[in-house]
């Protein structure tokens, strides 16, 4: 009579019927730790489909090579992509995709570069595309610097022009807040994921990748060694190109204008107003290539790694070299930004009379109404926010999301009490913005693992409550300041003749006042905004040009014939007979 022996611990047979021990081993599902001698189920980023077999690398997940597979914790990343790291099917296959190679499978080969989906050869044009790239900004950044400005950013008070400029600011913040949010720890469907690459441009080679300072689409692996300090200083070296690109056209301007006078110079005030729209339009971006190197994820053997340079651990004398490079660009690019932003909008109502000054902070305020001048401060702190939430909570992927849907709600709330834009439709689209970013969020939130609620205190819940009845009464507010505000064309047309009506009214009152004694005017003029003395001071020049024939800048060869003065017809007797003397004092003024 005959028995069956047991193996050992956690060991099996692979089928019934074994006669030795020796045909022991681990089951399906787990593997072998061979300082213990035991069976261990297989943990994530691995598969373990084989009997008494190492483990395989699972998609989606990357195992260096030669590192160990029979210890207790797997040596195991998580990777960015499924498509770099395709996963193995028996231990012959490579880890990484074809191309690709580095921690993560992040890198390309030699003289291989980053190209979509793919990793494509540099060729003999790869090595020179950054810097041929870099020359044709040079080239085309001065002709669209003119035509940005039209020799004068004053000058582009058109309401068409505001209009166009309101509307690629809102289209440029909402696409960089898609990018960020395709950045959350969450895994999202397939075909929204791809609907999010396709509006971001992410992984798909496009130029409208340079919109989040990710420059793999300039070919930067074919000429710089692949690095952490190469791909971080490279994001934030944008700026600053930016910079010297304007700067070498200042410069230049004023040597080919010796040569040939009809060339234009570049004004140092335009140049501030294109190189600030540019940044500032930017700033969701500008933050988040600034805080990337603090944007580390964990992976399954504890180690965290960049978020968006996967290659590059968060810790090493490489990382730990980057950090001075770090603080330096948070003060520039953070509080050095935001603080001359601030700084440039606390002074304008005083500073407006001077025409350099009312060029220089033409971006920061010609979208908004006069009395909320000041509102390009919270689209700052709404990029701060924003860019903020994957660095103070990493992994935690419910509490990203609980603070995505915070900034939105709060924002929306706020720009429905506000509605800062001093043009309707811009008010409508930003608050449709806020309405499509809420519902995407509330969407991801269907496909988070569920939360154990007895771990959550009392006071999250709380929160959350709160943050939901927030955001359905800015929903409601939203709509209900869309409908009050949708008015006809005739009214729109009869409410600014009336506005015409009582400024001219206004300023007749004001010039009177002005020939009896100066103090109430200046009184007054304290008390206005920007806009306010913008527009009086268009009034004034139309005035001075049509009753007395000049303007303030070189008023005697500016005298045009009582013929071609139009208001100078229709006035009255009284002020034709008192426009000679009129004229006199206030040329003299």
């Amino acid at each position: 009579k005959t028995s069956c022996l047991a193996c050992n611990s956690t060991f099996s047979t692979e089928n019934p019927g074994a006669i030795s021990p020796e045909l022991c081993g681990c089951p399906v599902g787990t593997y072998l730790v061979a300082e213990e001698r035991r069976c261990k189920p297989c943990t994530e980023g691995v598969s373990c489909t084989l009997f008494d077999m190492p483990p395989l690398v699972a998609e989606h997940f990357y195992m260096p090579t030669g590192a160990p597979r029979d210890v207790s914790k797997l040596d195991v990343y998580e990777c960015a992509t499924a498509r770099e790291c395709p996963g193995q099917s028996s231990h012959g296959d490579p880890v990484c995709a074809f191309g690709y190679r580095g921690t993560n499978c992040a890198k390309c080969e030699d003289n291989y570069f980053p190209d979509g989906l793919q990793c494509s050869s540099c060729g003999t044009l790869g090595k020179w595309f950054l810097l041929l790239a870099f020359l044709v900004v040079l080239v085309v950044a001065g002709p669209l610097h003119w035509r940005f400005n039209h020799g004068g950013a004053e000058k582009n008070n058109d309401i068409n022009e505001i209009s166009f400029s309101t509307t690629v600011s809102v289209g440029l913040a909402y696409v960089q807040t898609l990018g960020v949010i395709g950045a959350m720890s969450l895994q999202w469907p397939d075909a929204f994921a791809e609907l999010i690459d396709l509006a971001t441009s992410v992984g798909q080679g496009s130029l409208l990748t340079l919109l989040f300072f990710d420059i793999r689409v300039l070919r930067p692996a074919c000429s710089i060694k692949q690095t952490l300090a190469a791909a971080y200083t490279t994001r934030l070296m944008l700026p600053v190109v930016f910079v010297v690109v304007f700067a070498v056209w200042f410069f230049a301007s004023f040597c080919v204008h010796r040569m040939w006078k009809r060339f234009p110079v570049f004004r140092v005030e335009d140049l501030c107003h294109s190189v600030g729209s540019i940044l500032i339009g930017l700033y969701i971006s500008v933050v988040s290539a600034c805080m990337l190197l603090l944007d580390c994820r964990t992976s399954p053997n504890d180690k965290k790694v960049v978020r968006t340079i996967p290659f590059a651990e968060c810790s090493g004398p490489e990382y730990e070299a980057m950090i001075p490079v770090f603080v330096l660009a948070a003060l520039v690019y953070i509080p050095g930004i935001a603080g001359l932003v601030c700084y440039a909008l606390f002074v304008a109502p005083s500073k407006y009379t001077s025409p350099r000054f009312r060029v220089m902070i033409h971006f920061l305020v010609s979208d908004f109404r006069p009395d909320v001048w000041w509102f390009k401060t919270i689209h700052l702190v709404h990029a701060l926010l924003l860019g903020m939430v994957t660095v103070v909570w990493p992994d935690g992927v419910h509490a990203q999301w609980l603070a995505f849907l915070s900034i939105f709600l709060t924002s929306l709330v706020v720009h429905q009490a506000m509605l800062p834009y001093s043009e309707h439709h811009a008010n409508v689209l930003e608050t449709w913005v806020f309405v499509v970013l809420i519902v995407v969020t509330i969407c991801g939130g269907l496909f988070l693992e569920p939360l154990e609620l007895s771990s959550v205190p009392k006071r999250v819940g709380q929160g959350l409550l709160v943050v939901v009845t927030l955001g359905m009464v800015g929903v409601a507010v939203g709509f209900l300041n869309v409908l009050r505000h949708q008015r006809s064309k005739a009214e729109k047309l009869q409410r600014r003749e009336q506005e015409m009506k009582s400024v001219v009214e206004d300023f007749i009152q004001i010039a009177n006042l002005m020939s009896w004694s100066h103090e109430p005017v200046v009184e007054l003029l304290l008390g206005y905004n920007y806009v306010d003395l913008r527009n009086l001071t268009s009034s004034l020049r139309l005035f001075r040009l049509e009753l007395c024939g000049h303007q303030p800048a070189r008023a005697v060869e500016r005298r045009l014939s009582a013929g071609r003065s139009k208001l100078s017809l229709t006035a009255s007797a009284e002020l034709t007979s008192r426009r000679g003397e009129r004229c006199d004092s206030w040329l003299d003024a």
